[in-house]
């Protein structure tokens, strides 16, 4: 998925990561081309079942011209084979 947006411009979405599997949203953290701010949204249930997917919202604020990359993977893995999906945010 590509995500295309104007400096200053903010963008919200919604993700799922599966941490107790150890598959989880990274990113560069040290780009100074998007501010991110996470919030965690509740599950559909009360019961937290080890193995489900946690929901996120991402408030994306576009600072400066470039790209950064999000992809969900077991990071632990140094192949990277196990990519399972990739946003990129495009700020012009």
């Amino acid at each position: 998925m590509k995500i295309f947006l104007k400096k200053n411009e903010i963008h919200n979405i919604i993700i799922n990561a599966n941490y107790t599997t150890g598959c989880y949203w990274d990113f560069n953290k040290k780009q100074n081309i998007v501010t991110l701010k996470e919030k965690s949204i509740d599950n559909d249930n009360d019961i937290f079942v080890v193995g489900s997917p946690i929901k996120t919202e991402l408030k994306i604020t576009a600072q400066n011209k470039g790209a950064v990359v999000f992809n969900l993977a077991r990071h632990w893995d140094k192949t990277n084979d196990d990519i399972e999906k990739t946003i990129e945010i495009i700020v012009d």
